[in-house]
């Protein structure tokens, strides 16, 4: 099926999800890097946060820092690593300090598909199915594939798709009881929209009240007890919202970019640039924009630290060495 940008590789996630399903931390998302940052911490290191990097500073054709918004400098010893999207990069370093077939890759990198999210605090959970349905941690909805290719007709012509969307609607407070208070609970609704509007992305910001709304309409059509009467609040999240959050959403998009043949393999994140090492000494670059893509599966932070750490004398065995870390004070 011809999707925007995409080949098949974005799917290998879902397979994998499939067959041992999504998991989630209990708490929330949030608590992922929370444990992340324990570990650093506990292994001596600091974690700083509100602190944008603005600059990676190169001297002597090597990364030896970065500049951050409010003007700190931060000397890197060993390395810089890098998760700025990909499309950022070249700006953060400064083009004249890169060979100009890496810029020229960089700027032919294409946005995966963007997402448009609504959060939900409901007094009760949706139910769907026939009948009074039944409560289910995920919804899925799609009528037909005719539907999904009007869809994607839509996401390239730079339409809306309200007709019959696409949903994705996840309860997590059915399997983790801390997001919510008792009785209560979170419900999530993703969508799939095009980032650029006829008139520019920042339409977005006039449109995106209404297309929440229509999108709730259209879920109240899939479950017998889902209305107003039920919502206790709401945060509607755009393509354009989600960018601004977090610049690594670049174009909407939580992936990093689109998992099409040019942008996979030896191609990501640029051609023949992919071994996680970037094209100054000391600088290596991870996340969504590296193989093997989006979504939170940490093998671009795994495969990024075996290479690293191998430049360094080192190995991940070594790194994670039960003995090792026991014998630490």
């Amino acid at each position: 099926m011809d999707g925007v940008h995409d080949g098949g590789g974005h799917r290998r996630t879902g397979y994998r999800a499939q067959r041992s399903s999504w998991t989630t931390p209990r708490g929330g998302s949030i608590r992922l890097p929370l444990a992340l940052a324990a570990v650093i911490e506990e292994a001596g290191g600091t974690v700083m946060t509100s602190k944008s990097v603005q600059r990676i500073l190169v001297e002597g054709g090597r990364a030896v820092g970065v500049e951050t918004a409010d003007g700190s400098h931060f000397e890197a010893k060993k390395a810089v690593v890098s998760t700025i999207h990909i499309k950022h990069l070249p700006g953060v370093i400064g083009e004249r300090h890169l060979p100009d077939s890496f810029v020229e890759s960089v700027g032919r990198w294409k946005p995966s598909i963007a997402m448009f999210v609504t959060h939900y605090a409901l007094s009760e959970a949706p139910r769907f199915g026939a009948g009074h349905g039944r409560e289910s941690v995920a919804m899925a909805a799609l009528e037909s594939i005719d539907e999904l290719r009007a869809l994607l007709a839509d996401q390239r012509s730079g339409r809306i798709h309200l007709d019959e969307p696409v949903l994705l609607a996840i309860t997590s407070s059915l399997v983790d009881s801390s997001r919510a208070p008792a009785g209560q609970h979170t419900f999530k609704v993703v969508t799939f929209v095009p980032y650029d509007l006829p008139g520019g992305a920042q339409r977005w910001d006039d449109l995106k009240a209404e297309v929440s709304a229509a999108i709730f309409d259209r879920l109240c059509r899939l479950s017998p007890n889902l209305s107003s009467r039920i919502v206790l609040a709401e945060h509607v999240e755009s393509p354009l919202d989600m960018e601004r959050r977090n610049p690594a959403n670049w174009h909407g998009s939580c992936h990093g970019g689109a998992a099409a043949p040019d942008q996979a393999g030896y191609f990501r994140p640029a051609a023949g640039w992919s071994s996680y090492r970037m094209p100054i000494a000391g600088l290596y670059q991870t996340g969504a924009c590296t193989h093997p893509g989006g979504s939170i599966s940490g093998f671009p932070g795994r495969n990024c630290a075996a290479v690293l750490l191998s430049d360094l004398g080192s190995s991940l065995d070594e790194a994670v060495n039960p003995k090792r870390l026991a014998a630490k004070p």
